[in-house]
């Protein structure tokens, strides 16, 4: 899932930065259009794919404690 999320972010900032050129905008401000799409498109997508996921309470599977010692504390 997280190369899956950086893959992502990649495409949709790269995206963003050839728009960019395309407008006229200068190539510096290219790789930082690129960067900082990348980034808010992984956090969103991380967001969302948290988001996505109920927790493990709501979900109705019984989950036992795991105890590193027995009930009698030995």
């Amino acid at each position: 899932m997280i190369i899956g999320l950086i893959l992502a972010g990649t495409g949709f900032g790269a995206a963003a930065a050839f728009g960019a050129v395309l407008l006229g905008y200068p190539i510096w401000m290219a790789l930082l259009i690129y960067s900082a799409t990348g980034v808010a498109a992984v956090l969103g997508f991380a967001a969302l794919a948290i988001a996505r996921h109920p927790d493990p309470q709501d979900s109705g599977a019984s989950a036992r404690p795991y105890a590193l010692v027995g009930p009698e504390g030995g």
